[in-house]
C-alpha cells in the first residue's frame, strides 16, 4: 500500500521528476541507504500483437545477455514496447 506519494522538485521545468513514495510493508524492514526497484512489465496482449506484427514466434529462443529467454519474455519483461526508445528501434 502506497502511504505517500510526494514531489520533491516541485516547479521544476518539464524533465524528471523526483518523487518519494512510502510503501507499507508489512513485517520487511528498511534502513537508510536500502533501496526497492520498481520493475514494470509490458501487457501480454501488447506484446502478442507486437511479435505477430513482427513475424515472430513468442516461444522463439533468444539470446539476452547471457541469458536464453522466449521472445514473448524477453518482449514482456526486458523491452519498453509503449515507447519507441533509440535502443529498440536500433534492435529492429
Amino acid at each position: 500500500t502506497i502511504t505517500r506519494n510526494r514531489i520533491l522538485n516541485p516547479g521544476q521545468p518539464e524533465g524528471k521528476i523526483f518523487r518519494e513514495i512510502e510503501i507499507g510493508l508489512d513485517g520487511i524492514k528498511f534502513r537508510a541507504g536500502d533501496v526497492c526497484g520498481v520493475v514494470p512489465v509490458n501487457d501480454p496482449k501488447q506484446v502478442d500483437r507486437l511479435l505477430q506484427g513482427l513475424g515472430i514466434d513468442a516461444s522463439q529462443k533468444v539470446r539476452f545477455g547471457n541469458e536464453e529467454v522466449t521472445a514473448g519474455e524477453l518482449f514482456e519483461n526486458n523491452i519498453e514496447i509503449v515507447r519507441a526508445t533509440d535502443a529498440f528501434l536500433q534492435m529492429l
